[in-house]
């Protein structure tokens, strides 16, 4: 293990400690407490919402902010190919001036396609079916094997450990601003991310309404987080962990 490596995993490991003694829970202390993602999104992108199609489900949904500028990526790429006429055959073989712009225009397009398949199907948590799962809305007759191993979705319910927010830095130098990680941490410390975007509020309560759903307590480790346990696992107080978390920074 080289250097670098060794002093991450070190301080990644002590954080993890600190943080299960707060949370006074032994799992907190064997999971990673830095981003699951790489990468962020600066407008809010999925909100919680219930379906009132089904008696006990509720659903992250893309919102019209993250799907207008999915669509509107798609769009100005396709301006962009549309406003400067090209001879395609020279273009593929970069014997013209126009490759640059078209291969900006398509890039925007492609990015918009990507950003759209990735992120705009809808994140389902379904307790009478018991499982959480992305994508499409009926799954009746499908069979969701239990596999506590897993670590992408489909995922059972019962499977679900706690409810976890981190956040990161993303952007570049002169464009920086916080992302906001919702992560699910199963039983066996394995971490799936559900939704990662920049609006703080929006991100806790749609923790603290899915905590309340799925019974599961919040390990809030944003600055000015609280530790938050459902009402039916109240057999602990709630504590903000502002000091705590401003006392390592």
């Amino acid at each position: 293990m080289f250097g670098f490596q060794k002093r991450w995993y070190e301080k990644n490991r002590k954080e993890a400690e600190e943080w299960a003694e707060f949370f006074e829970d032994s799992l907190a202390a064997e999971i990673d407490w830095f981003p699951a993602k790489s990468s962020g999104c600066k407008a809010l992108s999925h909100i919680l919402r219930r379906n009132l199609a089904y008696s006990d489900r509720l659903e992250f949904r893309p919102t019209g902010m993250y799907l207008s500028f999915c669509l509107g990526s798609v769009i100005f790429g396709g301006f962009i190919l549309w406003l400067i006429p090209m001879d395609f055959s020279k273009v593929v073989r970069f014997e013209t001036i126009e490759t640059i712009p078209f291969f900006i225009g398509a890039g925007f397009i492609i990015f918009g396609i990507i950003r759209f398949l990735l992120r705009c199907r809808n994140r389902i948590f379904d307790c009478d079916v018991g499982y959480y799962w992305i994508g499409k809305q009926n799954i009746c007759g499908l069979d969701f094997p239990y596999d506590e191993n897993t670590t992408k979705p489909p995922v059972s319910i019962s499977n679900i450990h706690a409810i976890q927010l981190v956040s990161e830095k993303c952007g570049s130098d002169n464009d920086r601003y916080n992302s906001y990680e919702l992560n699910l941490v199963l039983k066996n410390g394995k971490r799936i991310n559900v939704v990662d975007h920049a609006d703080l509020r929006a991100i806790r309560d749609d923790a603290k309404r899915l905590a309340d759903f799925i019974s599961v307590p919040v390990w809030d480790v944003i600055v000015g987080g609280k530790k938050y346990i459902p009402y039916g696992l109240k057999n602990k107080d709630i504590k903000s962990c502002d000091n705590d978390h401003q006392k390592k920074e």
